[in-house]
């Protein structure tokens, strides 16, 4: 109990640099990756350690229920939580608390994430330019070099010590493959690698005994905490064998820093393949805790099965989809000899192109005589107009809207929550809003079952015309894959076989009650 009111104490008091409180100095979500928004979320997850909310166990509450509880306190201000009564608020902020930490944790380690991907990019560009540059330099000597040859007009004594003169720089070992020198580039770059790290060994990361990456964690914070700026000569922690070279150079201040660029490569591999793990994490836990706990599988695993209309042993599964494989192989190769598609010398697959089916031009004569009867319409002047025949956003707000600027900064938020935009981006669009409207909208659009309840009065308003008696019932759902371009450096992308992008897979599910 001593702990529970420190921490309401705490929540409630303004914050040192804010100037706020410092309930709402936690909602404030991060921004971009930069070392200062790093800086600002680190000092979060802080506040919250010493409040000891790392410390709450609640394994036995599904994650579902703790979000919910946390978004209450989420859309309310500070007066109006601690109007609420002892209990409703002491589980309420509790959650709000422990669920705020899972997820600044997980924003930590996707900026740390972000910015290894910057530094990667960044040693890469630089390794490119540099290995151009050698290779220009590298023809000048061969002409300078071509030149003295032709020079018949010198002995051949001179031309040979001109020639050494030009090969004094030569480097004994030969040029480094590209990702040697992305590496190297990497070790070199080892302030803001430094200052990555420093944070990362705050965050009680574990794993298993084995793991390479926590063992160089550990090596390079007690060197830290010793001032040591070298890497000792006896160490045995282990690294990849492409690390190897640099971390048992002569040069033991530029192996420390390889270890270091090591350990952050690793740790950021490690995070994704779930080797590495943190406790007071949302996405990046043990894989265990992601899991169904190991009892309520043994009791309710046939349930789970049935549901999922799998079978009880692994094998009849596996054999299912082997006999799938083995006919979609087939069918793969009868197009191939059909001519449909071709792979060339290097193993590419190419699709041949598509023939335009013959459409028929009777549903065109409905849908031009249907647009013309609807005229041109906005997507605000529908909204109004929807608002105004199902009162949806009373639900939305739980209440009647005070006045037009509360309604526009409602119908801001639905946009925002149903686009890739974010709140400034949507106040940018809308001049008489701006981000803090929008923002305080949307997280009262958040609250469990509002939004799906304006959505039913939708429903029955679109089920009230004649037009509905065609649709479905609603049991059944069609979908389509598209393609969505993307950047290259994702770990998911995949290359589009026709048109030769980075793209990702993305589906959308359409239920046959609706238009």
């Amino acid at each position: 109990m001593a702990q529970l009111a420190r921490a309401e104490s705490a929540v409630f008091a303004p914050h040192a640099t804010s100037g706020v409180y410092a309930l709402e100095w936690l909602k404030t979500p991060p921004a971009r990756h930069s070392p200062s928004t790093m800086s600002e979320t680190l000092a979060k997850i802080r506040f919250l350690k010493d409040l000891g909310a790392h410390t709450w166990a609640f394994d036995a509450i599904p994650i579902e229920k703790q979000r919910a509880y946390g978004q209450r306190i989420q859309a309310r201000r500070p007066a109006k939580v601690r109007e609420l009564k002892t209990p409703t608020r002491t589980i309420e902020l509790v959650f709000f608390l422990r669920f705020t930490l899972l997820e600044l944790t997980d924003a930590m380690l996707y900026q740390t994430g972000r910015r290894v991907s910057d530094f990667v990019r960044q040693a890469y560009n630089k390794t490119t330019t540099k290995q151009a540059r050698s290779a220009v330099e590298y023809r000048q000597q061969l002409v300078e070099i071509k030149g003295l040859v032709d020079d018949t007009s010198r002995t051949a004594e001179e031309r040979l010590a001109d020639i050494g003169n030009l090969l004094v720089d030569l480097p004994p070992k030969p040029p480094a493959s590209h990702a040697a020198g992305v590496r190297e580039a990497l070790t070199d770059d080892h302030h803001r690698i430094r200052n990555l790290l420093a944070p990362l060994l705050e965050l009680e990361i574990a794993s298993t005994s084995n793991n390479p990456a926590i063992r160089q964690l550990e090596l390079i914070s007690s060197l830290h905490d010793q001032g040591a700026m070298e890497l000792p000569p006896d160490c045995n922690v282990p690294v990849s064998a492409s690390w190897r070279d640099l971390v048992d150079g002569k040069d033991r201040k530029r192996a420390l820093r390889a270890m270091e660029a090591c350990a952050i490569t690793g740790l950021r591999k490690g995070l994704r393949r779930g080797t590495v793990w943190i406790s007071h994490s949302l996405s990046f836990r043990e894989r265990d805790q992601l899991l169904i706990p190991p009892t309520q599988w043994e009791s309710e695993r046939d349930r789970y099965l049935s549901s999922l209309d799998l079978p009880t042993q692994a094998d009849i599964s596996l054999n299912r989809l082997t006999d799938h494989l083995k006919a979609g192989l087939a069918a793969l190769d009868e197009a191939r000899e059909a001519g449909h598609f071709m792979i060339d010398t290097n193993g590419v697959l190419h699709l041949s192109p598509l023939e335009a089916t013959e459409t028929d031009g009777r549903p065109t004569h409905p849908r031009d005589l249907l647009f013309k009867d609807i005229g041109n319409a906005q997507f605000a002047d529908m909204i109004l107009e929807m608002d105004a025949l199902t009162n949806f956003s009373e639900v939305l707000l739980a209440r009647k809207a005070r006045d037009a600027h509360e309604l526009i900064s409602l119908y801001a938020a639905l946009i925002a929550h149903g686009t890739e935009l974010d709140a400034k981006g949507i106040a940018a669009m809308i001049p008489q809003l701006d981000a803090a409207h929008v923002s305080t909208a949307m997280r009262a659009l958040e609250m469990p079952g509002r939004l799906r309840r304006a959505n039913e009065r939708v429903v029955e308003f679109q089920r009230a015309h004649p037009i509905t008696e065609l649709w479905g019932t609603g049991r059944q759902a069609s979908s389509d894959s598209m393609s969505l371009d993307t950047s290259p450096h994702l770990f998911y992308v995949r290359a589009d076989p026709r048109r030769r992008t980075h793209a990702v897979g993305i589906y959308t599910h359409v239920l046959d009650s609706t238009a």
